[in-house]
């Protein structure tokens, strides 16, 4: 097994340096219930590792219609739905490493942290036996009115010149309920994971560069038109060496992801050890 793992002291590019400080700062942030205190001594921020207590108020299924608006930039809305969440076993049903955002996977070996590039993720002893998953999510997206603000050649102006462009990319997330920030105790999110995969991605040169827009992320979708599109999330190992909580994930709609304000969709994973 350890000639399987390779050395975890390679040179990343900066992008994913930035990542890996970025997921080593929300680590150290999660991993003691530490609490952030004012000058009054008062309680403004606290990250809850092993939530058991705050849940969703609002939870739909895999299937259940759900309205979606872009955050920026849209007018009108779209009407979703999530058709399949898996989770992939072998490298046969992952999409390319050139499609991925990142490409390495984390778990805890033997005490020591190892990283495991692309080719090693369903390797044996790779990342998937090491308690890492990768998390495809199927979605449909129906637009009912929607337009994109048109660009103007200001910065006032949309992204796109074509007003049924959209980045549809964050119309589901992965969140881990176990991970909770609460603002004061009042009011709390769910820890949120990142994108990795979305498959409308396209090589950059399809930009349009008089545009502040990503074209080679953008989907188009005129109204009264579905088009369905796969997102991917990479799920690390649990921080003790195993496989984390497939029960306590779920998806959000959009970026919200306020217990009391969100909408959630329950991909039932707690069934799925594998």
């Amino acid at each position: 097994m350890k000639n399987t793992i390779r050395s975890v002291r390679r040179k990343v590019p900066t992008s994913k340096r930035l990542w890996a400080v970025v997921c080593c700062l929300v680590t150290i942030l999660l991993a003691g219930c530490d609490t952030v205190q004012g000058p009054q001594g008062e309680v403004e921020e606290e990250f809850v590792w092993d939530n058991t207590e705050v849940m969703p108020e609002h939870v739909i299924q895999i299937g259940d219609e759900f309205e979606y608006t872009p955050a920026t930039n849209v007018e009108g809305h779209f009407l979703c739905r999530v058709t399949d969440v898996r989770i992939v076993q072998d490298e046969a049903e992952c999409p390319p490493p050139e499609l991925w955002l990142d490409t390495w996977l984390v778990a805890l070996v033997d005490g020591e942290e190892v990283r495991y590039e692309y080719e090693e993720w369903f390797t044996e002893g790779g990342a998937h036996d090491h308690g890492c998953r990768v998390i495809l999510v199927e979605v449909s997206m129906t637009n009912v009115d929607a337009e994109s603000r048109l660009h103007d050649g200001t910065y006032s102006g949309g992204p796109f010149k074509d007003p049924y462009l959209f980045t549809a990319y964050n119309v589901v997330n992965l969140v881990d309920l176990s991970y909770v920030q609460s603002l004061g105790g009042a009011h709390h999110n769910f820890h949120r994971y990142g994108l990795g995969y979305y498959s409308f991605r396209r090589p950059v040169s399809e930009d349009d560069w008089d545009t502040l827009g990503n074209e080679h992320q953008a989907i188009r979708i005129t109204p009264g038109e579905t088009v369905s599109f796969t997102v991917g999330f990479l799920l690390h190992a649990d921080p003790e060496g195993g496989i984390r909580d497939l029960s306590q994930l779920m998806l959000s709609v959009g970026a919200n992801t306020s217990a009391k304000e969100g909408v959630f969709i329950d991909p039932k994973l707690g069934d799925d050890v594998e």
